[in-house]
C-alpha cells in the first residue's frame, strides 16, 4: 500500500492524475484513501470506435485495458470465449462484464504475450485482441510470429484533450503540484508539448514506463521518475518513493 505522512504544515501532497476518465476517478480515490490530494485533469479522452466486429472462428479474447473491455461489452453480448488480460484490474473488469474464464498476465504486454502463447488453445480458433487503435506495442504481430492465429479489433482510440482546458484545471488550485502521474507514451508526448509552450507548476513527473519517460527527455527542469513495472501499483510505489523528499 502507498502511504504518505505529511511533514510540517500538515498539507497533503497534491498529485495531478492525468489518466483518461472514468478510470482516472478510480485511481484518484485510491490515492485519496492513502493520504494524497488529487487533481483529475486527463490529457486524453477515450472514444469507442464501434468498428465492425467479426467473432467467426474466435476461440479466445485478449484485453489490454479496461477500456477495451468496456468497448467490447458495448458492441457484443458474447462472453463465452476465455479472456486473457494484461493485468489484474482488466481481469476484474472482464469478470464483472460476464466472462467466466479469465487469465491475467499480472504485468505488461510482454508478460501477456508469453501467457497467451503458453495457454491459448491453438486448435480452438483465433485469438481476438480488443484494444486501442494505436497500441503502445505490436502484440498482434508478436503473437502471429509465435504461430498463433490472431485477429485485431480496434475497440477505441484516445484523443488529446483541449490544451486550454487542461491548463485551466492545472492552474485552478493556485498552488504547485507535487507530482504528475503519466500513464502512457502518448500522454507523455502531450505533456511534453504543453511544457514546450510554457512551464507548468509541477515538481515531479512520475511515468508508468521508460517509453513514457523517453518522451520527456527535453525537459530537464523537472524531476522524472519511472515505475519499475508498467502498471499502476508500481506507478504509485514510484510516487511514494519520490514523495519522501517533498517535506524534508
Amino acid at each position: 500500500a502507498v502511504t504518505k505522512q505529511p511533514g510540517p504544515g500538515s498539507r497533503l501532497p497534491l498529485v495531478w492524475m492525468s489518466r483518461t476518465a472514468p478510470l482516472a476517478y478510480d485511481s484518484a480515490d485510491r490515492l485519496i484513501g492513502v493520504g494524497y490530494d488529487v487533481l483529475v485533469a486527463p490529457l486524453l479522452r477515450v472514444e469507442h470506435l464501434h468498428s465492425p466486429l467479426d467473432l467467426t472462428g474466435v476461440g479466445s479474447m485478449i484485453f489490454t485495458s479496461r477500456n477495451g473491455v468496456a468497448a467490447f461489452v458495448h458492441c457484443s453480448s458474447e462472453r463465452r470465449p476465455p479472456a486473457f488480460t494484461v493485468g489484474d484490474a482488466t481481469a476484474k473488469a472482464a469478470r464483472e462484464a460476464g466472462f467466466r474464464q479469465v487469465l491475467s498476465a499480472g504485468g505488461d504486454v510482454e508478460d501477456l504475450r508469453r501467457l497467451v502463447l503458453d495457454k491459448a488453445q491453438f486448435e480452438d480458433g483465433v485469438v481476438l485482441r480488443a484494444g486501442a487503435q494505436e497500441p503502445a506495442g505490436d502484440l498482434v504481430a508478436a503473437l502471429a510470429s509465435g504461430g498463433l492465429g490472431v485477429r485485431d479489433w480496434p475497440a477505441y482510440r484516445t484523443i488529446k484533450e483541449n490544451p486550454r482546458a487542461i491548463l485551466d484545471q492545472i492552474n485552478a488550485p493556485q498552488r504547485d503540484l507535487d507530482a504528475a502521474l503519466i500513464y502512457s507514451p502518448k500522454a507523455a508526448r502531450i505533456l511534453s508539448g504543453l511544457l514546450t509552450k510554457q512551464p507548468l507548476p509541477v515538481r515531479t513527473i512520475v511515468c508508468i514506463s521508460p517509453a513514457a519517460a523517453a518522451e520527456l527527455t527535453d525537459h530537464s527542469a523537472y524531476t522524472i521518475c519511472v515505475a519499475e513495472r508498467p502498471n499502476e501499483n508500481s506507478l504509485f510505489a514510484a510516487l511514494q518513493t519520490a514523495s519522501r523528499s517533498w517535506f524534508t
